[in-house]
């Protein structure tokens, strides 16, 4: 009888610790396997502008780095239109975490903002989106017809004799409209936006004088000013470009560069901490390359410095603010 109870007590044990390893097993292979696939995920990285414009340009730069760094395959898919709000709805119905959406500050603020059309009315910023790091700064340039004016000052004086003033913009409330409003502040001028799909269209007819002037990422008009098609009259930045070391700064007017041009990653808020983690560390390593940060100085823009998780935030917050100050101001019905 002893040896019956012995031998059912053995068999228990024995089918008991098989299902113990085995759970663990699983459990292992699971964890493993996570891993695994945020070591080795193929991402697609959303850019809500035509290819070819300044976040385009970050994006295939940063693109490249991370195929480098983690020997993934990256895909760069273009998504225009709606202020950006194309793409951000894209992103959201997506809803993995192998989708990254590179886009500018405008895009951020237009996702909250309340006078977005009522297909999109669903899509905010703070619910949908995390951002999980600062890209690029790219100073914005004031761009006028070739020889057309000797430098600001002589634009400030003509200008005022101009019956309708007109530049382009790509959406209204866009950081190249807000830095156009605040030079027809400081001139006591009424400036009229012209709204474009493509910024390089808006340089190409700045250029052709179908409009007065226009704010244009450094980035995007560089090529023009270099081939003698524009005149850069002022840099609307906190500091000086080496590019165009001639060209003053908005300061030197009283303009200050409230909203600057700056290329955000984000991603859907309910990707895993882990993945997260994963694409903070590997943009990190990329800022931290010297060939990249000369490679994206030569086209105009800088890497942005590294904040904590808590500078991040309240940089979002006190952007936010800024920029809702300055729509409130001209009245802006930001769409």
């Amino acid at each position: 009888m002893f040896s019956d109870v012995y031998k059912s007590f053995l068999t228990f044990f024995v089918s008991t610790l098989g299902l113990i390893v085995c759970a663990f097993a699983f459990y292992f292979f699971m964890l493993t396997t996570a891993h695994s696939q945020i070591n080795s995920r193929n991402y697609t990285i959303v850019v809500p502008f035509a290819a070819g414009n300044t976040v385009d340009i970050m994006a295939r730069i940063y693109g490249d780095q991370f195929k480098n760094e983690q020997e993934l395959s990256v895909v760069v898919l273009n998504k225009p239109g709606a202020s950006g709000l194309i793409a951000a709805d894209y992103m959201s119905k997506i809803g993995d975490e192998t989708h990254l959406l590179f886009a500018p500050s405008s895009t951020i603020f237009r996702l909250d903002s309340t006078t977005k059309p009522e297909v999109y009315k669903s899509l905010t910023f703070k619910k949908d989106f995390t951002v999980l790091d600062v890209v690029s700064e790219t100073p914005l340039v004031l761009v006028t017809k070739k020889d057309k004016y000797k430098n600001f000052e002589d634009f400030a004086k003509k200008i005022k004799t101009v019956d309708y003033i007109k530049t382009g913009v790509l959406s209204i409330g866009a950081p190249t409209h807000l830095a156009a409003l605040e030079v027809g502040d400081l001139l006591k001028i009424k400036v009229s936006p012209i709204l474009y799909t493509s910024q390089s269209q808006v340089i190409i007819d700045t250029a052709n004088d179908l409009l007065d002037y226009s704010f244009a990422p450094l980035a995007s008009a560089l090529p023009l000013i270099e081939g003698n098609k524009v005149d850069a009259l002022m840099i609307y930045s906190e500091e000086k470009s080496t590019l165009l070391p001639n060209v003053e700064i908005s300061r030197k007017y009283n303009i200050e560069p409230t909203v600057p041009f700056l290329t955000w990653i984000l991603v859907n808020s309910s990707m895993s901490n882990a993945a997260k983690e994963k694409i903070k560390s590997i943009t990190h390593k990329i800022k931290q390359n010297k060939d990249i940060q000369n490679k994206i100085i030569q086209t105009g823009s800088k890497i942005y410095k590294d904040m904590s998780d808590d500078e991040l935030k309240n940089f979002i917050n006190t952007s936010i603010l800024k920029y809702n100050a300055i729509v409130e101001r001209h009245g802006l019905v930001i769409q």
